[in-house]
């Protein structure tokens, strides 16, 4: 409706004034709540945006790309603990048992991505175990620049258990 008619405009604070009465007249709709949140995105306003990507996928458990926004606000936010509660959770809908990307909505270097920052937070918590298991689902995946990072951290990995 007028939410998008809007944003192809490029009116945010309209857009976002329309995607809030079209989230309030379905409020159980989780496109509704994932738009208010890209609206809430544009205008800089990303504690609200976190908030509307919740919604969503309180509405829709697999709402892969506000599960995605969610991984990435919190992570440029510092809010360490959520970002990586919806890495994991991505990671987990992405990737098979075999860690072969099940979902193509996600880009590989995108999983690899977030494959390096579970990695990096399970080391700095001494979980290397854990880490380990990351680094090796990334190992098969990686591009070949960031295949050199893979291979410090296995190094690093080796290193701490061995002592």
């Amino acid at each position: 409706g007028l939410g998008q008619t809007y944003e192809l405009l490029n009116l945010p604070r309209y857009t976002l004034y329309y995607f809030k009465k079209a989230a309030s007249v379905r409020p159980h709709d989780a496109r509704m709540w994932s738009a208010v949140a890209h609206s809430c995105e544009e205008l800089s306003r990303p504690f609200d945006a976190i908030r509307c990507y919740e919604r969503a996928l309180h509405c829709d458990q697999n709402d892969l790309v506000s599960i995605q926004r969610l991984s990435a606000l919190c992570r440029s936010l510092n809010k360490t603990e959520e970002a990586v509660y919806y890495t994991q959770l991505l990671v987990e809908f992405t990737l098979g048992a075999d860690g072969q990307l099940e979902n193509s909505s996600v880009q590989m270097m995108d999983i690899c991505e977030m494959l390096m920052y579970l990695a990096e937070y399970s080391m700095e918590n001494d979980e290397y175990s854990t880490a380990h298991r990351y680094v090796m689902l990334m190992l098969d995946q990686a591009p070949h620049p960031m295949r050199q990072n893979v291979m410090k951290i296995l190094e690093t990995i080796k290193a701490k258990t061995q002592k």
